[in-house]
This record gives structure tokens, sequence and C-alpha cells, in this order.
């Protein structure tokens, strides 16, 4: 399948991203196929915030979230979440190119495409999409040549593969840290849940790869370490769990990600954050500073 950026970069409107897939029909409903629909349903249900939001400010008597606003949250909502949803969309989608290959043709073959169509076009609606491409684009070509379009080398069939694993690193490296662990278990409880999803989800887009997409696959992330992560996971979840920590609800809309649970109560309070000694002091002058060159200027 060939992948090609927008010819122009337009304003999406709003709503533009679905808010679940359709209903696995039972000609490719498989127990592993039904986990990744679900993964991706979850991923994209989180879109309802944007719609929560927007009714919310229109019951109040003069406010309004107007539809540019809405279309940049979810555009934001969608850079994050991107990688996993692609990948999960792939995984069904490869399943059900495998199984049109072996029903052949004939009306059998026309009745599959016709029940699977609706997943075939989401998948290519959004691997499509503008803010798609530039996610994926980095993850185009097995090396980083500049000349490879040029030279006409195929788009990388594990581009999507590739992209999900490298933001399943970032969340290890940004959202996993120590720091997040101790001052805030809740929300770190809430991570290692998301990052269990996302790794089982590779792992089964994985399972279903041919015999020379399984040896690639192995070379750029065996099983052996995507299952040593979850082991991780599982014994920190179990961990924290027995420490009565209670997973927060996480509130994904915008950049920084807010949750609601226990101890959200107490964002506000000094030493709650980053620094537990208190607020992190700045170094800039107030606009009354008696040291201001404006203030120096009425003196004199």
């Amino acid at each position: 399948m060939s992948f090609k950026g927008p010819a122009k970069y337009e304003q999406q409107p709003c709503p533009f991203y679905p808010r679940s897939v359709p209903q696995v029909p039972d000609c490719i409903k498989t127990p592993e196929i039904q986990a990744t629909a679900d993964f991706v349903n979850e991923r994209l249900a989180r879109f309802n915030e944007v719609d929560e939001k927007k009714d919310r400010l229109a019951a109040r008597p003069h406010h309004e979230w107007g539809d540019k606003s809405a279309a940049h949250k979810e555009k934001q909502l969608w850079i994050n979440m991107c990688p996993s949803v692609v990948l999960g969309l792939k995984h069904i989608q490869s399943f059900i190119d495998s199984k049109a290959r072996a029903i052949g043709g004939g009306d059998a073959l026309a009745s599959f495409l016709q029940d699977t169509a609706a997943f075939s076009t989401m998948y290519t609606e959004l691997r499509g999409n503008q803010w798609s491409y530039n996610i994926l684009k980095p993850h185009m070509y097995e090396d980083a040549n500049p000349e490879n379009k040029a030279r006409g080398v195929p788009v990388s069939e594990y581009m999507e593969l590739r992209s999900a694993l490298e933001d399943c690193d970032l969340v290890d490296q940004k959202k996993l840290g120590p720091y997040l662990r101790r001052d805030r278990p809740h929300m770190y409880l809430a991570y290692v849940y998301e990052a269990q999803k996302q790794w089982k989800m590779i792992k089964r887009y994985k399972a279903q790869l041919s015999p020379p997409g399984e040896e690639y696959g192995v070379a750029i992330c065996s099983n052996e370490e995507i299952d040593a992560k979850l082991r991780t996971l599982s014994d920190v979840k179990t961990e924290l769990e027995q420490q009565g920590v209670q997973v927060a609800t996480v509130k994904w809309m915008g950049t920084n990600l807010r949750y609601t649970g226990p101890g959200s109560e107490d964002r506000s309070k000094p030493g709650n954050r980053t620094n537990p000694d208190g607020p992190r002091k700045g170094n800039k002058r107030s606009r009354n500073d008696g040291n201001s060159k404006q203030n120096k200027r009425r003196r004199h």
C-alpha cells in the first residue's frame, strides 16, 4: 500500500476523527483481533473529552468553544495516540489481507471485502492523515538515506511497527521514571497500565507476521524483550496495588496530561509536583521590584 503525504495541508473540521472502530464482523473475529479492536476503541474514546468540554462550555451563559479550538485539541490527542492506533488498525488490515488471499476470488471474496470495507477505509484514512504522515515519515525507510524517495525505494512494510516501538520507548523514558513513581504513584500506575496495553498490542501484531517479517521483528525487538518488559510492568503493578495504590483516571486532553483520582485535589499545594520542598523559585523580577529599570527611572 502506498504512503503519500497530503497534497495540501488544510484545517480539519471537528469532529474529524472517529470515536470508535466498526463492530468486528464474524468473518474476522478472533480473540486477538477483538483485543486489538478494543485497544483501538479505548484510544479513540479519548476524543470524547473534546466533545464533553465543548458541550460543557456551550451550556454556560456567554461561553462557547469554537470548532477551531476543538480541532486543535483533537490534533493534539491524535499526535499522542497515532503510532499505537495506526499499528492496531494495521494488525486488523493485515489479517483481512491474508484471509482475502486465502479465499481467492468469486462471490465469497466480494462478500468478505464488503463486510470488512469499513475497517479498510478507516485504516487508509487515518494512516494517510496529514498528521499521521508527519509522525510516520521518519520510519518510511529502513535507513535515513535522503535519496530513498528519488531512487524509488519502497516504503518499509514495518513503518508502523517501528513508529509504535519508538513511542513505547518514549513512554518508558518520559512517563515511567522514578520521580513520578515516588511523587505520584497513582498516576504512575495509570501509565504502567497504558504501557502494558501498548506492548501487548505490539506482541499481537508481531505474532501474525510472515517468516521474513518475523525475522525482522526479532531483529528490532524480540519477543523475549517484550516479555521481559511485560513481566517488569506486571511486577510493578502488583507491587503498587499491594501497597494500596489506586490507579488514577487520566484526562488525556491537552499537551500535559491531567488526571482525576486520589491526590488530584492536592495539585495546588506546594511541593506536590517535582520539588518536594515547595514551589520552584524563578529568577524573574516582579513588575514592582525596586531594582527594576522602570522604578529606577521613576526615582531619578
